[in-house]
């Protein structure tokens, strides 16, 4: 190896701290997963809200927490919240926070939905250089591909998308029909909020989000880690009016209440009745009430994370990245087209 190239690779190295992370990465996990506990900060004691919170938009960036009415936090303590991301066990390190701000606060059924912005971010899966060094990484990659995103993430915007997905977040498949209409596409951008209530988004230009408001009703279905490449392949539907049910690469069943076509291999069914449309920038948030959920089976559900809280978590647990990215690649290999962001 020439002198040129061993300086290169030591530069490479002390930067990325050997191998540069990928953005996105496909894991395994049982749900509800048990690495992360997100608290809320600024009104007393600290508040879990690991299962209790969803993100609602990308651009700008958004996330959506529920509360009783008349205990939100006022319009001055709502400006001085955040969400600290830590580990559940072992030291229960701090790995990330964003600082909210509020945006907006929808009203439903006694309950206050509020949407919060980010007002700052920090991310402590990694130290600030190699941080640094990956966010110019990604800039020059997407540079070099030539990349003309239909969306386009602020600064702030991405660094709290990287926090967000400290917590590791499952991908699920929606089914949805109407009297002429049907189709099945992942999502990922949900997240439940408590008393039988869950909330996901999509991205207002497309498809499928035109299609939940007129069905106003879906099902919701977990997606085994084994099956991942399914959903993966998937993301292809949302930019489908409709689908064939019976050209899908894998067999369905009728869900039990509203009798839609949802997978064979899901672990879980929900049913879910929209109960609330909020077009937010880039995505419409539906908020929607739980009608049924049937759980068939457990086991390891497919998941992803960002790649400074996977590195973090090879690093603590004595991992290697070869065998990350090599489960990772079974569901990206698999699938027969790019799945759109969902």
């Amino acid at each position: 190896m020439s002198i040129i190239r061993r300086v290169r690779k030591a530069i490479k190295s002390f930067a990325f701290g050997g191998t540069p992370v990928p953005q996105r990465v496909f894991l395994g996990q049982r749900s509800p997963q048990t690495e992360i506990t997100v608290w809320l900060h600024g009104m007393g004691s600290p508040i879990d809200v690991t299962n209790r919170h969803a993100m609602a938009c990308a651009v700008p960036f958004i996330l959506c927490l529920p509360f009783d009415a008349n205990e939100g936090p006022g319009e001055k303590e709502a400006n001085h919240l955040s969400l600290k991301f830590c580990e559940q066990d072992g030291q229960r390190r701090v790995l990330g926070e964003i600082g909210l701000k509020l945006v907006q606060r929808v009203m439903l059924d006694g309950k206050e939905f509020i949407l919060f912005g980010a007002r700052g971010t920090a991310n402590y899966c990694m130290s600030r250089l190699r941080l640094w060094a990956h966010y110019l990484l990604y800039e020059r990659a997407e540079r070099q591909a030539h990349n003309t995103p239909d969306i386009t993430l602020t600064f702030r915007g991405r660094r709290a998308m990287e926090v967000m997905f400290i917590c590791p977040r499952p991908i699920s498949l929606v089914s949805v029909i109407t009297d002429i209409k049907g189709n099945m596409f992942p999502v990922n951008v949900m997240g439940d909020l408590g008393d039988g209530y869950f909330a996901f988004s999509l991205r207002s230009p497309k498809i499928p989000a035109h299609l939940v408001a007129d069905a106003g009703r879906l099902a919701l279905s977990s997606v085994p880690f084994e099956q991942g490449a399914f959903a993966y392949q998937m993301g292809i539907n949302h930019n489908k009016q409709s689908i064939n049910w019976y050209e899908l690469p894998f067999e369905t069943k009728a869900s039990s209440s509203f009798q839609i076509p949802v997978p064979v291999f899901a672990y879980r069914v929900r049913e879910m009745e929209v109960e609330k449309i909020q077009p937010i920038g880039s995505h419409t948030m539906f908020i929607a009430r739980v009608i049924s959920d049937e759980c068939y089976s457990a086991g390891q559900e497919l998941f992803v994370v960002h790649g400074f809280y996977e590195a973090w978590r090879l690093k603590k647990n004595n991992g290697e990245w070869s065998a990350a990215l090599k489960e990772d690649a079974t569901i990206k290999a698999a699938a027969r087209y790019k799945s759109s962001p969902v």
